[in-house]
């Protein structure tokens, strides 16, 4: 009798253990069962170019982002099957210059609302230059990923942790080679050379600006709805198309952002006085030959 109880109890048992992991798989699909969801993407490229003449008349043109991935709070995707977008090779040419020309670019996100959230968005390149070769490298991995603190949804909800590792091999700045070690986030170096450009009565334009690594940015810090941003490498400056008596003839600014990433998430639960916030912000950049 005793053994017939202990058989009956250990089905039972069983039976429970197994109708809470249906259940807990079922919540997994309801984003509203959990209390931060998040929405992912990854993009090649991006920026803005501005040109503008002797007369302060300006035009500017966006550059729409390349091979831009997604993942919405919806998804649940498996890191191991994520969201991605590649393409083999992707240049333009904007106001007589070649911005930019990167091949083998490989984008993918992926987000999860059950229990451990997160989203990830990566970007992997292989080579690649900017401005004809003022910045060059021959391949770039920039992982990304932002997930809510602690294990399981805890008396604060919307507290977020953000990381980033990024590997770029043969960095070179005007056809100097850009010394190998590991940085933190916003290391900067000047970016100065000249630029062929078929608009410019010479030929050629002057940049001087910077390239910043894995460059951050946090927007709605204690809301309920934050972003964060990052680039992992950002390009900056101005060129100038100028006479041979170094009269300026036009300017060009140049705003590029090799690597975008970017992590939204929310509360589903609105509870009273309840905001998001970030607990850390890691992002490490590792220079290789």
């Amino acid at each position: 009798m005793f053994r017939r109880k202990a058989v009956l109890l250990g089905i039972a048992a069983i039976f429970a253990c197994m109708v809470f992991g249906l259940r807990m798989q079922a919540q997994c699909h309801d984003s509203d069962d959990w209390s931060v969801s998040f929405n992912s993407s990854s993009n090649t490229l991006s920026g803005t170019v501005k040109n503008c003449g002797p007369d302060l008349f300006c035009r500017t043109t966006r550059i729409t982002p390349v091979a831009d991935s997604s993942s919405s709070a919806f998804d649940n995707k498996d890191p191991n099957y994520p969201n991605e977008l590649s393409l083999d090779n992707v240049y333009q040419v904007i106001y007589g210059v070649k911005v930019y020309d990167v091949s083998n670019a490989d984008n993918s996100t992926s987000t999860r609302d059950c229990l451990f959230n997160y989203g990830n968005a990566d970007v992997h390149t292989g080579a690649g230059n900017l401005l004809q070769g003022l910045v060059t490298w021959t391949s770039n991995d920039d992982l990304f990923s932002c997930t809510q603190y602690g294990e399981v949804p805890d008396n604060d909800q919307g507290i977020l942790e953000c990381s980033s590792s990024q590997k770029i091999h043969g960095l070179t700045i005007n056809g100097v080679t850009v010394p190998i070690g590991s940085h933190r986030g916003r290391v900067s170096f000047p970016v100065s050379g000249t630029i062929k450009d078929t608009d410019c009565a010479s030929g050629a334009e002057t940049f001087n600006g910077s390239l910043t690594l894995q460059d951050s940015t946090v927007h709605g810090s204690k809301t309920d709805n934050i972003t964060v941003s990052l680039t992992g490498m950002h390009l900056t400056g101005q060129a100038t198309c100028a006479t041979s008596d170094f009269i300026s003839l036009f300017t060009t600014q140049y705003d590029l952002r090799v690597g975008g990433h970017y992590d939204q998430a929310q509360l589903d639960w609105k509870n009273p006085g309840e905001k998001m916030k970030i607990r850390t912000l890691q992002f490490v950049s590792e220079l290789d030959q």
